[in-house]
């Protein structure tokens, strides 16, 4: 597992990393070449200007990082000025006015007192004799020329080509003589934007700055974007999004996926600046670069909630930090396995316990440790391999061919501490109402009010459960959405109450209750067989196997253990229910 530090040796100081953009320090990710080529191609592309420049990237690939990089290249540049617009910010406002705004401020005042005073007629004498007073500030000079054309259509018209006309002068004058001077806008964020305001950018770059000596550097989401501007100009089939981005955006970068090495020496550089890099061996790093998928914000992200866990969660102050952040792997990248610790189990026990016995069923040696865990899983003595694998929860044959996995699961095993570990994780993990911390997952998001009293709508369920406590507050969750539970611990009331309570469209229910291990496929089986039951059966459990599921679909039934796959069932289940009732 690598040098860790032990619980005996003092903790080191952790301090949590920011998510600002950085054009100096670490360059795991290879930008300060990529930003030396994209400064040098805007250089040489002045003649061809106005220009756009895409840097497209997922969200945390580090688009406004490489951005920042361009812009300190560009800035040693004496020919050329740069200016930096976060759209995001100016979206609370006018974005198209904040954005014509920072790039007029850039203009020297004089040239635009001229552009004025060579087009007064156009843009009336009022203004005119205003500017040409010459008693204005630069901000108010930009203030009145954007107050006359916000009123006047016709007006702004005019300001596109008093802006050419101005950047006509300002070209020219180059501080050195060597070359004619560039102006480049950095927009970042865009993404982060509503749709009104993406499109806002693109108008400003199109008509009103659309000029020589203009070069734009904007960072997106290509697919977050694309779906803006379609919502915002409703394109049909024939004319796409992609379309109309490629008249704005001339040339696309896409940074590209970071490689095992880069995020690898990514991740060593994280973990030393933040003090977590003494905590975490070869194995930690591995599975903790492949569960934020190359995502160097994500990345951060994890490292944030170990530092803050190790600081806030009462749960946990007691685990040394090696051991803590090994515990917060599993409950982040390998949340399924995770949730097993829900019901009080103890998954890595039954894991190590599963590697050893596949082993020795594969060298035929039927020992007695084999034969315990083939009893404890319901399984004769002379079980098949493959019978076992059908025993044990879903993935556990995937995960053991994952050897920094079965390094990390043996290192709290192994750990003096594996008692508190477990403890923790269990008390830590609810395997009903939780979900995957760090990493964007399906979550169940509220949805609006209006939509919420409609989704589940007319929908009647029956929840059989012999520990329906643990349900309440999802169920709460479901009436909010418009849906009537009801309630039964055992197959003798969840009779009663059909026989007295009309049709019931969905039944959810466990499938173990105290020694029985069959209860809810036999219960389902006996309400059909009784025609009390004729709708929609789903097992919400803890616990998946490969043979639970195979025996739910024989009857029909879904199975599930995330509250997420359980609503969107139910939305579906309440959209067959409400098409009868409103023909």
């Amino acid at each position: 597992m690598g040098n860790v530090v032990t619980a005996a040796q003092p903790a080191a100081q952790l301090t949590l990393l920011g998510d600002q953009p950085s054009a100096e320090g670490d360059d795991s990710l290879g930008f300060a070449a990529i930003a030396d080529d994209l400064a040098r191609l805007i250089l040489e592309s002045r003649q061809r200007t106005p220009l756009t420049l895409g840097i497209e990237g997922n969200w945390g690939a580090g688009k406004s990082s490489l951005m920042q990089r361009v812009e300190r290249r560009l800035n040693e540049r004496p020919e050329v000025v740069t200016v930096w617009f976060n759209a995001w910010t100016a979206d609370r406002g006018d974005v198209l006015e904040g954005l014509i705004k920072s790039v007029l401020d850039r203009i020297d005042p004089n040239i635009l007192r001229r552009a004025v005073r060579n087009e007064r007629v156009k843009l009336g004498l009022r203004l005119t004799a205003t500017m040409l007073a010459g008693w204005l500030r630069v901000g108010s000079v930009v203030d009145k020329l954007w107050e006359r054309a916000s009123v006047d259509p016709k007006a702004r018209n005019e300001m596109r080509d008093l802006l050419a006309r101005a950047m006509e002068d300002w070209v020219k004058q180059s501080p050195t003589g060597a070359g004619d001077r560039l102006l480049v806008v950095f927009i970042d964020d865009l993404d982060r934007c509503s749709p009104d305001a993406v499109f806002q950018v693109f108008e400003a770059i199109k008509l009103y700055l659309d000029a020589r000596g203009f070069a734009f550097v904007v960072g997106f989401d290509n697919s977050v974007v694309s779906e803006a501007v379609l919502e915002h100009k409703k394109y049909s089939k024939t004319i796409t999004s992609r379309v109309y981005l490629e008249k704005i955006v001339q040339i696309e970068y896409r940074i590209p996926e970071p490689t095992d090495d880069q995020m690898i020496g990514l991740t060593d550089a994280y973990a030393a600046a933040s003090g977590v890099d003494r905590y975490i061996g070869p194995s930690e790093r591995s599975l903790i670069v492949d569960g934020n998928e190359r995502n160097p914000r994500r990345l951060k992200r994890f490292i944030n909630s170990f530092i803050l866990e190790h600081h806030l969660d009462p749960d946990v102050t007691a685990l040394p930090p090696a051991t803590r952040i090994r515990t917060l792997i599993l409950k982040v990248y390998f949340y399924e396995f995770a949730r097993l610790f829900g019901d009080r189990s103890d998954p890595i026990r039954e894991f190590l316990d599963y590697l050893e016995v596949r082993r020795l069923i594969r060298d035929d040696d039927r020992n007695e440790r084999v034969l315990a865990f083939l009893a404890e899983h319901d399984l004769a003595a002379n079980a098949t391999l493959a019978e076992l694998e059908e025993n044990v929860p879903e993935g556990f044959s995937e995960l053991a061919r994952n050897d920094d996995f079965v390094d990390l699961v043996r290192a709290l095993h192994a750990g003096p501490t594996r008692e508190d570990a477990v403890s923790s994780l269990q008390k830590t993990v609810d395997p009903i109402t939780s979900a995957p911390p760090v990493v964007p997952t399906a979550s169940m998001p509220e949805p609006a009010a209006a939509e919420s009293a409609e989704r589940l709508r007319g929908l009647r369920i029956l929840w059989l459960d012999d520990n329906p406590r643990g349900n309440y507050a999802l169920a709460e969750r479901f009436e909010r959405e418009g849906a009537t539970v009801v309630h039964a611990q055992d197959r003798g009331r969840a009779g009663k109450v059909l026989r007295g309570g009309g049709q019931f469209d969905v039944l959810i229910s466990d499938v173990t209750r105290g020694d029985d291990k069959e209860a809810g496929y036999v219960d389902l089986e006996w309400l059909r067989s009784e025609g009390l039951f004729e709708g929609r059966p789903i097992f919400y459990v803890n616990r998946i196997t490969p043979a639970r599921r195979k025996r739910a679909e024989s009857l029909g039934a879904l199975v599930t253990n995330t509250p997420q796959d359980l609503l969107q069932e139910l939305i579906g289940a309440a959209a067959t229910v409400r098409r009868p009732l409103e023909k």
